[in-house]
């Protein structure tokens, strides 16, 4: 890691601060070919990870703020809806289309057991003027992985596929969470707990409007692809949305993947549900690595019955490379079906 000067601004102030960040790779780490073969990975899928490491660096660099990142010293006394840390990402360091302003920020969120849990995300501006309130859109992602350096926020795109910075060009604010256990790993990602992340979408809102009192719209909507669809789809079921106090317009789900549990407990499931998408490929098996250990962080005495002892093995691999999510979906491509138990 080395030290990098930064210059602090803060939306419509003054520059507050000059400080230091400390930087560096926390996600796809080179494995050799020795601790590959330790963990059953051969050739085919040693290869499989490095095309997988050079895509998702691509995407995530190797540009991580530890110190943003790390939880917030006055997280403990905190609430929900609280903001930890702010900060703004120099244009330098982005490659989204021109004009967008952007935050990364750490906020207080709820986990599925009721506890509180930090979590980070960012926070996004178009390039307009504008007398009224900026309205809010709360973007929730699709698959990044289940690792801490696989955080959106991270990403000098901020993992943007064509999904949220059309809103932003079109003129509104987009706050969009990372998820907790992405980033900040106070706890581990829980990946297929949808109601974990519809509550870190629906606290990053609250959390943007106390960091941007007056500037973003009473009322909001969201939008989420694949997990965040899911994620979607469990806030627009959430008590919290159900008051018109909250200002809850709506939601659109895409692409919203169900019954992953059931499929992962089960392997006759499992078998119906790729055949009942006409999943019949090899590839269509990616996702089990990071649902598995989903499925593990939310219920920790999950076994795992679905997957063979060579899956079980790579995905200690996957732990030890800190895998997004194209070098963890490779590590079932030389497999194909051989990774079900």
């Amino acid at each position: 890691m080395r030290a990098i000067p930064v210059i602090l601004f803060l939306f419509g102030q003054q520059v507050l601060q000059i400080f230091a960040v400390n930087v560096g790779q926390a996600s796809n780490y080179n494995v050799s070919a020795e601790v590959a073969q330790q963990y059953s990975c051969g050739e085919a899928c040693q290869q499989a990870i490095a095309e997988g490491n050079a895509e998702d660096l691509e995407i995530y660099g190797t540009h991580f703020d530890h110190d943003l990142y790390k939880t917030a010293a006055n997280f403990s006394g905190s609430k929900p809806g609280d903001v930890l840390k702010l900060e703004p990402i120099p244009p330098s360091n982005l490659s989204t289309p021109a004009g967008v302003a952007a935050y990364k920020f750490q906020y207080t969120s709820v986990d599925i057991d009721g506890s509180y849990v930090p979590v980070t995300g960012f926070i996004a501006f178009p390039f307009a003027r504008t007398a009224e309130p900026f309205n809010l859109v709360a973007y929730a992602h699709g698959t990044s992985g289940v690792f801490r350096g696989c955080a959106p926020s991270t990403s000098p795109s901020l993992y943007d596929y064509t999904s949220w910075s059309q809103l932003v060009i079109a003129g509104y604010a987009v706050v969009a969470t990372d998820y907790a256990g992405l980033g900040n790993n106070y706890t581990s990602h829980k990946y297929v707990a949808s109601a974990a992340n519809a509550n870190d979408t629906y606290w990053s809102v609250i959390t943007a409007r106390n960091a941007f009192p007056n500037v973003l719209s009473y009322n909001w909507t969201s939008i989420g692809h694949s997990q965040g669809g899911g994620a979607v789809w469990k806030l627009s079921e959430h008590s919290l949305v159900q008051d018109p106090a909250s200002g809850y317009l709506g939601g659109v789900a895409v692409a919203p993947v169900s019954k992953i549990y059931d499929a992962l407990v089960s392997l006759d499931e499992l078998r119906k549900l790729l055949e009942s998408s006409g999943s019949n490929s090899p590839f269509s098996l990616g996702v089990l690595p990071s649902a598995v250990l989903g499925v593990k962080a939310t219920f920790p005495d999950y076994e795992a019955p679905v997957i063979s002892q060579t899956m079980r093995t790579r995905i200690e691999l996957a732990k030890i490379g800190q895998f997004c999510d194209a070098a963890i979906s490779g590590l079932t491509s030389d497999l194909g079906f051989d990774a079900l138990s």
